[in-house]
């Protein structure tokens, strides 16, 4: 398990580096919009990446559970954060909220389906987890009164 997230590591590292060999004398457009200030840490979203799951099972449901993982990081963050944080991240970004849930509810569609998956004691727990995470986050939510629907 700890060679598949080394794997993991590698090729995340591989992909940088191979995004940092861009041409540098090509001229560097210059922005005309101002970039836009810093988010606050509530307003994280889920930003699936593309990544090579190989061929082995193992491997695969480890870069699925780093997902999985990712999501559970996000949303604890966003249940932890204040009311005017959690508002200001739906201003910012209406879908926010609806697009971690859907994320979420993604994950666990896909980890049903796969027998590999479903069968396995740690995902199971990894999923209760994300389960619970989402209801905190909800009730945050609700809370500050944010409505999602």
């Amino acid at each position: 398990m700890l060679a598949a997230r080394s794997s993991a590591a590698l090729l995340a590292g591989v992909l940088l580096a191979l995004a940092g060999c861009a041409n540098p004398l090509a001229p560097q457009p210059t922005p005309t919009v101002p970039p836009p200030p810093p988010r606050p840490a509530a307003t994280a979203t889920p930003s699936p990446v593309p990544v090579d799951l190989g061929e082995d099972p193992e491997d695969t449901m480890v870069v699925f559970e780093d997902q999985i993982l990712s999501v559970i990081d996000e949303a604890s963050v966003m249940a932890e954060a204040s009311c005017d944080d959690l508002k200001q991240a739906q201003t910012d970004n209406p879908n926010v909220f609806r697009s971690i849930r859907g994320y979420a509810a993604t994950l666990k569609k896909v980890a049903s389906q796969s027998p590999d998956m479903s069968q396995d004691p740690e995902m199971a727990s990894t999923l209760a987890e994300l389960d619970t995470t989402m209801g905190q986050l909800d009730g945050a939510l609700s809370l500050c009164g944010i409505s999602t629907t």
